[in-house]
């Protein structure tokens, strides 16, 4: 056996792959959990080093065009861990992450710092285009199981309407 032969599955096995593990949130389990449902647009990005320099956080700017759970606010900070800072970038895998322009339905919640959070990470955050919600392809197994077609399966879209339908009905009855 060569060298070469016996590095490659090493190699292989040192290969970089991201990775996180979530705990399953459905809409049901957001609409329970979350203190704060918000829609709206996404104004700005951010990320700065913690006070340590041992973490990056992204903060994200919405300007929110509607409230569905929680306090009535006009602006919200979102905090997720990871971004770039310089030439340094930290990625965290299923973190949600948010573009300037878009719009979107989101779960917050506050972390033990008190800085709202995106519940459930990626699981808690919704695109809006148009008057459509998009869900997300990688979580309709999560999500899907509350809009489905004629044929049971799962929809990757449904009418803003129908969705904020169904946060209101998953509601629990103090919290609506």
């Amino acid at each position: 056996m060569t060298f070469a032969t016996l590095l490659y599955p090493c190699l292989i096995a040192a290969t970089w792959t991201p990775a996180t593990i979530l705990i399953k949130k459905d809409l049901r389990e957001l609409c329970q959990e979350a203190e704060l449902v918000v829609e709206g647009e996404v104004v700005s990005n951010s990320a700065d080093w913690n006070a340590d320099r041992t973490l990056i956080w992204t903060q994200s700017k919405l300007a929110v065009t509607h409230f569905h759970l929680g306090q009535a606010l006009t602006e919200v900070t979102i905090f997720e861990p990871g971004g770039a800072v310089g030439p340094i970038g930290q990625d965290i895998a299923s973190m949600a992450r948010y573009t300037p322009g878009e719009r979107v339905i989101v779960f917050l919640k506050r972390d033990v710092l008190g800085q709202w959070r995106t519940h459930g990470c990626i699981q808690g955050r919704f695109s809006l285009d148009g008057e459509q919600v998009t869900l997300d392809p990688g979580l309709l197994h999560v999500h899907g199981s509350h809009f489905r077609d004629a044929e049971a399966k799962p929809r990757p879209a449904v009418a803003r309407t129908e969705f904020l339908a169904k946060i209101s009905s998953l509601l629990p009855g103090d919290r609506k």
